[in-house]
Formats: structure tokens, sequence, C-alpha cells
């Protein structure tokens, strides 16, 4: 399965308040985690409609998908553009350009991106992966420890520009005329910064690299008790 999507905008966080008050001016008062891109999932067995048929309280994306990830898809984001991302929202809380859904547990495909530009972002806003959440580590999701997906996700940029970008105080920013091309992978102790070209970008959790051959490797059990069995 490929999925392609394109020649699109998104934008931060605006004036627009998110909840109503007494004034009828409105206010803001959801301190929630906000994104312009959620990175694709694909997956087999999810307990829900792909497509919703009635009314829902959350959006779609929120059901958790814990059963499995088919291994066979691409996504690619073509000519997107990314304006006006803060690192933090009025309420304090993380936003980003791209993120990784909140209920992806099992498996990420790659991530590729063409022609993507950032317009007035903050550098710390353009990406976060998240580590695991302890609370995946249960008998339904993925036995004795917390569901990996997050740790091998991978995001590959090519035709990337920078345009206005806030870099924290204090830090020294990379050539950004120089990172038409770059990937974004996970920080993984002992393992992330030995890949050659990578360098630390705390604000992302996670690595941004300049490697070419970077990629997702996956294997399968065939064994026919591979879902009943412990490791």
């Amino acid at each position: 399965m490929v999925s392609v999507f394109s020649d699109s905008k998104f934008y931060g966080e605006t004036v627009s308040p998110d909840c109503p008050e007494s004034t009828g001016e409105g206010t803001f008062c959801t301190a929630l985690q906000k994104g312009g891109l959620l990175a694709g999932i694909s997956m087999v067995g999810h307990e829900m409609e792909l497509h919703p048929t009635m009314p829902m309280n959350l959006p779609h994306w929120a059901g958790h998908f814990v059963q499995q990830g088919a291994w066979g898809s691409k996504f690619l984001f073509k000519n997107l553009e990314f304006h006006n991302f803060r690192a933090k929202t009025s309420q304090g809380a993380r936003q980003t350009a791209i993120r990784i859904s909140p209920a992806g547990s099992d498996y990420i495909p790659l991530q590729e991106f063409e022609n993507i530009k950032f317009i007035n972002v903050e550098w710390e806003a353009i990406a976060y992966l998240f580590d695991p959440p302890e609370a995946w580590a249960n008998v339904k999701d993925c036995g004795e420890f917390p569901c990996t997906a997050p740790k091998n996700v991978m995001y590959s940029f090519k035709g990337t520009t920078f345009e206005r970008i806030a870099f924290p105080a204090g830090t020294a920013p990379p050539d950004l005329a120089a990172l038409d091309t770059f990937q974004v992978v996970p920080d993984i102790p002992g393992y992330t910064e030995a890949i050659p070209t990578c360098r630390q970008e705390g604000g992302w959790n996670a690595y941004r690299c300049n490697t070419d051959g970077l990629g997702v490797l996956l294997f399968e059990s065939e064994d026919p008790d591979k879902f009943d069995r412990g490791m």
C-alpha cells in the first residue's frame, strides 16, 4: 500500500481561541499537545472501522492500534508547507509540525518527505519522537516491555527548505542552506550516536542524520504460536 499526501499547508496554533468564555470572546483552555501532520500508520486487525461510520467523541486515530502493523506500506509526503509553529502552545503544551501517532505502538512505516518548506518555525517544533509509554507494557499490548514502534521510526527528507527559523538561545544552528537532505531517527543510547553524520537534537528527542542507506529493517517470526508466547 502506498499513501501519498501532497500540496498542502499546515499552520501552528493561532490567536483563534479553542474554548468558550462568558463574554463570548473565547479563551485558551486546552493544554493538549498539538501537531500539524500526524505520521502515517497502517495496521491489520484494527478494532475500529477504517472509515468512521458514526459521530465520534475522539479523533479516529485515538483508537489504540494493538493488533498487527502492516509491513507492506509506504507513506510519501510531497510539496508541503509548515507555517508558524512554536515549540510550546499558549498553555505550555508541546507543539510540533510533524508528530508520530500517540496510539501507534506496533509499527510505524518509513515516512518520506519531498519538497517540504518550514517557514517561521521554531527549530524545536519541527519534530518530536516520544519514548514508548510504560503503560504499553501489558499483556494486551506487548507483554512485559513497552511496544517499541516509536523507537523504530524514521523520517527521510529530500528537497527541504527553511525560512525564518528560530533557534533556542545559546545554541549553534546548523547550516540550513546545506540541509536539504537529512533523516530523523530516535535517540537510542549506545546506538544512534554511532551512526556517521548523526547529531543529537535534544528538542526533538531524536538525532538528525545525513547518512546514505539509513532505513527500517523488518523481520517476522513465521512460527504458528508467535502471538501466544512470551520472550
